[in-house]
């Protein structure tokens, strides 16, 4: 255990609170905070939970948050030295930010040499000749055309065949096995591609959603609480706490794809979860990162 664990460890039983009583209170499990007082971060979901998981723990025992985080980061580089520590979401803002000003401030110049004046009368130019062409042909017209038109237009017109009305697409309501699970509507989906997944969280679960390979959605999903979402290629959801989620695929509900407190990332395309070999789950949890 190092001094970051320790110290936290200490400042718990100083105040006589158990795990479970920060468990219960901040709403993170036991195997967490564990993990967190032993310094145990591989067993940690990664990125901005770790940050969170720890300034709940610290705010609970009436620390200083932004110091227990910073020794947190400073605890992560000595554990992974060859890793970076993650970054702050506010730091890595300001990083683009800065990023988007250097490029305006370099392709300014490059937009003040265009001549704007004279590519202006350039246009003006060729939109006249266009003009100009189009009053010419029509008044070359031949006027062997203007006597076949005319024929053309004295033909008694036929009688149109209405084509047979289609049918609507059906609309079908598919509800969810279970009574508290959502309903879903589909208007044939798989014509399109499209699916939709719905979730319920019977528990407090934090859950991280990239849909067609962009971010949707990254906290936690309170008990009792629904999303859906719907994709066309592909849908990565990592939880950590996935045996507390159910799962329906297109209205239809999906076995308990896992524990309680149990860090795992499901994959769907159109056609369901997809079956993942070990070194293709540890992709999908990378991209899900």
């Amino acid at each position: 255990m190092g001094a970051f664990g320790e110290r936290l460890k200490r400042e718990r039983e100083k105040r006589k609170i158990t795990l479970d009583d920060v468990a219960q209170a901040t709403k993170i499990s036991t195997r967490l905070l564990r993990a967190i007082e032993e310094e145990k971060f591989d067993q940690l979901p990664g990125g901005i939970f770790n940050k969170g998981f720890v300034r709940s723990y610290a705010r609970h025992l009436g620390l200083d948050e932004d110091q227990a985080v910073a020794d947190y980061t400073e605890a992560f580089r000595a554990v992974h030295p060859e890793q970076s520590a993650p970054l702050d979401p506010e730091a890595e803002g300001r990083k683009i930010l800065e990023q988007r000003a250097l490029r305006v401030q370099q392709e300014r110049p490059r937009l003040e040499r265009i001549p704007w004046g004279k590519a202006a009368i350039v246009l003006l130019l060729i939109a006249f000749g266009v003009a100009l062409w189009g009053s010419y042909s029509r008044f070359s017209k031949a006027p062997s055309d203007i006597a076949i038109n005319k024929q053309k237009n004295s033909r008694p017109e036929q009688p149109r065949i209405q084509p047979a009305l289609k049918s609507p697409v059906p609309v079908s309501i598919q509800p969810a096995d279970s009574h508290d699970g959502p309903a879903s509507v589909t208007i044939q989906d798989s014509i399109s591609g499209v699916f939709r997944v719905a979730i319920h969280a019977r528990e407090d679960s934090w859950i991280k959603i990239k849909a067609d390979g962009k971010d949707v959605l990254e906290d936690t999903l309170q008990a009792d609480a629904e999303k859906s979402i719907q994709a066309n290629d592909q849908l990565v959801i990592k939880a950590g706490n996935i045996g507390a989620l159910d799962f329906w695929f297109n209205g239809q509900k999906l076995p308990v794809q896992g524990d309680l407190d149990q860090v795992k990332t499901i994959t769907f395309n159109s056609t369901g979860v997809v079956t993942a070999t070990p070194k293709i789950q540890a992709v999908s949890e990378s991209i899900a990162r």
